[in-house]
């Protein structure tokens, strides 16, 4: 049978209507594909409904492949009544055209409307179950040896939206947003049973004390910084001088600081920064390292960095690493740190500390949105990635961001200069990223004419360095699977 009066029949259930096909049936691969469908819906949902930043999650494939299984299983086990297969076929196309339905409405609700989500998705949730049923009820009616089939469609219903609620739920992308104490009805029942056995008083405790941590951290930074800022060693005398200000932006994944802490061991190496290195870091598993990545610190820390320069003769890299979004790189740290740092804000903090020359590299998705903002004769732009796409590499259990690894690592350590590192940087990351199918992240460079005459050295001749002013910025699609 066509596709087509398949999806007609899917409509006309949806709506409560009798299909124009009723003794029709599916073929095996008809079954196969609808389950596939039923998985992909759950996973465009999810995709298109978590907010930036965000990341993928290989664990959530499995609740997603859970969720279909359980559904094939319900629509099994009720079209059993029916030997003909045709009920079987039926039920199923409920599913879909209630499945793309929920898909279209969440989808759009979120993209209007962000704020009032969870209110909107629980209202689509009851009107998904009252749609099962009167769907389900017009199949049943179709068999006539079938009693009560309000009562049947009711049951089909209830049952299929018991059992995937019931289902153990994990996301396949997780934002900053998302609370595993939440996550499906099993955590709400270890929540509500640990509250039953006095573990209220423990929750409260623990929350005390996280809390008192919070606290202490945040009380630390101005001594932090400071202490940071006076390990800074001055500026030597009759040469250009080279200093850095790292940030690792988001906490909750190692990888962007151990990033920081490498790429900073290797400029010092080709460069001759020495001490004059300051580092920023969100790190959820240690409050007590460097001062953290927040707006006012990163603003201190580049005022502090630029009374110790020579306008003129001296140069600042500015190496951030994090998740990014089509505004700016995340700045995030539990309760504590919750910003984006946008590109106008990064132009008017360098502008502020008196910062004339600037390297400016940020290892994020959508990071190309710095080039157009910061772009001028006297700075230099890096990014991992072009203002529309997504870059890779973001995983806990990484050393290095994609980019990372073959910027630094890789580019700088051969090549000794920024120009040659982005070259290598950008061959690399193509050709990783075109052996695990993954969309390109098109890496972008600028360079402003006035600092490569300054600094030719540090920068480094070729075609990358020979950017355009204000290159374009480049489209297109863009993947999540391990992204940042």
């Amino acid at each position: 049978m066509a596709v087509i009066p398949h999806l007609r029949d899917a409509a006309r259930l949806l709506f409560w209507r009798k299909p124009l096909a009723p003794e029709a049936t599916l073929s095996p691969a008809a079954l196969v594909a609808i389950a596939l469908l039923l998985v992909a819906l759950d996973v465009l949902t999810q995709r298109f409904t978590t907010t930036p930043p965000f990341y993928f999650v290989v664990t959530g494939v499995n609740s997603v492949l859970a969720d279909a299984a359980v559904t094939l299983g319900v629509v099994a086990l009720f079209a059993r009544i029916d030997k003909t297969g045709a009920t079987l076929r039926h039920l199923l196309l409920i599913c879909v055209a209630l499945n793309v339905a929920e898909a279209a409405a969440l989808i759009g609700a979120h993209a209007a409307a962000p704020q009032k989500y969870l209110q909107f998705a629980g209202a689509a949730i009851g009107v998904s179950l009252f749609m099962t049923l009167g769907a389900s009820r017009r199949v049943f009616k179709l068999l006539p040896a079938v009693r009560w089939p309000t009562l049947r469609g009711v049951a089909f219903a209830l049952c299929l939206w018991a059992a995937m609620l019931a289902l153990p739920h994990w996301p396949v992308f997780m934002d900053r947003t998302f609370d595993a104490s939440t996550a499906n009805i099993w955590s709400l029942f270890a929540r509500a049973n640990a509250g039953a056995e006095g573990g209220d008083a423990e929750a409260i405790a623990a929350a005390t004390e996280r809390e008192n941590r919070l606290i202490a951290a945040e009380r630390a930074q101005p001594a932090r910084l400071e202490a940071a800022l006076a390990a800074v060693e001055p500026r030597k005398f009759g040469k250009s001088n080279v200093f850095v200000v790292s940030v690792a932006g988001w906490g909750e994944q190692q990888v962007f600081t151990r990033e920081i802490a490498q790429s900073a061991d290797i400029l010092k190496q080709t460069f001759d920064i020495g001490r004059r290195f300051v580092a920023l870091a969100n790190n959820a598993e240690d409050y007590n390292g460097p001062p953290l990545a927040t707006i006012p610190n990163l603003a201190s820390a580049l005022r502090g960095v630029g009374a110790r320069m020579d306008p003129e003769k001296d140069v600042l890299i500015l190496n951030l690493s994090s998740h990014g979004g089509k505004s700016g790189v995340a700045l995030h740290l539990d309760d504590v740190v919750d910003r984006t740092l946008t590109p106008e804000a990064l132009k008017a903090m360098l502008d502020d500390a008196g910062v004339k020359n600037r390297i400016v590299i940020v290892s994020a998705c959508y990071s190309g949105v710095f080039v157009p903002a910061l772009a001028d004769e006297r700075t230099m732009v890096i990014t991992a990635a072009s203002a529309e796409t997504t870059s890779f590499g973001c995983s806990n259990e990484r050393k290095w961001t994609y980019f990372g690894e073959a910027f630094f690592s890789r580019g700088l350590r051969e090549r000794g200069t920024l120009a040659g590192a982005f070259e290598t940087a950008q061959n690399l990351v193509g050709q990783w990223e075109s052996e695990q199918k993954f969309d390109p992240s098109k890496p972008q460079i600028f360079v402003g004419e006035d600092l490569r005459r300054r600094f030719r050295a540090l920068i480094g001749d070729g075609a990358a360095a020979a950017a355009s002013p204000r290159p374009p910025v480049q489209s297109g699609k863009t993947a999540a699977v391990d992204a940042h």
